[in-house]
């Protein structure tokens, strides 16, 4: 396995989705893309442009701190990713009400 591993076709991940298939993940999962009137049209969705093959970047704040998701190849691949932090963020803060 780990000859596998090594493959320039496994370090590479799996192919990123295009823009519509991220807008129909989010909706598979119940999530929502978060507008804004930024340049990528996404709340948390920068633009890199030293990266070329990935120059969307997705951050999210957790407490004080500002903590990059990584880089994507669509702004809506992006944004997914953010979603999908901030859905277990709203869990891990239901469950903390709870335990209250």
């Amino acid at each position: 396995a780990l000859h596998v591993a090594r493959t320039p076709e496994a370090q590479a991940g799996p192919a990123p989705l295009t823009a519509e298939e991220a807008v129909a993940v989010a909706q598979a999962e119940g999530l929502a893309l978060m507008p804004s009137d930024n340049q990528t049209g996404y709340h948390g969705v920068c633009v890199d442009n030293d990266r070329k093959l990935r120059p969307f970047a997705a951050q999210v704040w957790r407490g004080d701190k500002q903590h990059r998701l990584g880089s994507f190849a669509t702004a809506e691949q992006a944004a997914l990713q953010i979603a999908r932090a901030l859905e277990v963020q709203e869990r891990e803060r239901e469950r903390e009400r709870e335990r209250e």
